[in-house]
């Protein structure tokens, strides 16, 4: 039905032959269509084919959710990560103490300085 009103429609505003018309439809107009349906209908396939691909490779490299090796990367994860906690802890101690033997060590210097400030007057006098 849309085909022979597109051929009435052609007939009447250009005032062509029905035949003409008609090979105009058949030669021209229907091949093209044809091939826009091919190459979207083609290029759909290919984006489900590549999408396929794309999961495919992302299990093989990932896995899936309950893969072992998944599961022991997540304890291992973990298991790092309590150790470069359990590192930052013994550092913050670490850095306590330096600064209460730079406070002490200050502390010695300031006496010796007195003791040989007290020595320096003793020899003058």
């Amino acid at each position: 039905m849309g085909i022979f009103s597109v051929l009435a429609g052609v007939v009447l505003v250009a005032g062509l032959e029905p035949s003409v018309a008609v090979a105009i439809v058949a030669g021209i107009i229907l091949p093209i269509l044809g091939f826009i349906a091919t190459a979207i209908w083609r290029f759909h396939n290919r984006l489900i084919e590549l999408e396929k691909q794309s999961q495919t490779r992302e299990q093989v490299v990932y896995g899936g959710d309950n893969n072992p090796l998944n599961l022991g990367l997540v304890k291992e994860i973990k298991a790092l990560k309590e150790d470069f906690e359990e590192y930052e802890r013994k550092q913050k101690e670490l850095q306590k103490k330096k600064d209460k033997l730079f406070e002490r060590i200050q502390a010695l210097e300031r006496e010796v300085d007195d003791y040989e400030r007290e020595k320096q007057e003793d020899e003058e006098a």
